[in-house]
This record gives structure tokens, C-alpha cells and sequence, in this order.
């Protein structure tokens, strides 16, 4: 289930640039600015999410393979 959460958050709020090299088009388009949403984001979820891609998945993200 933290898998699903760190991977599927990507399309609210992406990792940083540095571990997800991403062009600014589609950082915008998922970066989702909804005050609902931003507020609901807490800081205490984005490290849970930090976390299980440094703990269970592939750092940096290469999305040009």
C-alpha cells in the first residue's frame, strides 16, 4: 500500500527535480495547486513518501529510458 501512495502522490506533488528530472510542462501539469489538496499534502506524508522511494525504489527516477 506505501508503494501505491509514493508512486500515485506523483501526480499531486512531484519529487524534487534532482531525483525526478522532469521538463517544467509536465511538472506543472502535475503539480496540483488546490488549496484542498495543498493543505491536505502535510510535510509528514511527502517524507513518508521520500522515504518508501529511498527505502523500496530506484533513485533518481529516469523517465528518458
Amino acid at each position: 500500500m506505501d508503494i501505491y501512495w509514493a508512486v500515485s502522490v506523483g501526480m499531486v506533488k512531484p519529487l524534487p527535480q534532482e531525483v525526478c528530472d522532469m521538463g517544467p510542462l509536465f511538472r506543472d501539469v502535475y503539480t496540483v495547486e488546490d488549496p484542498v489538496i495543498e493543505k491536505a499534502a502535510v510535510p509528514v506524508l511527502m517524507k513518508h513518501r521520500d522515504f518508501i522511494y529511498e527505502r523500496h525504489l530506484e533513485l533518481p527516477i529516469d523517465l528518458k529510458t
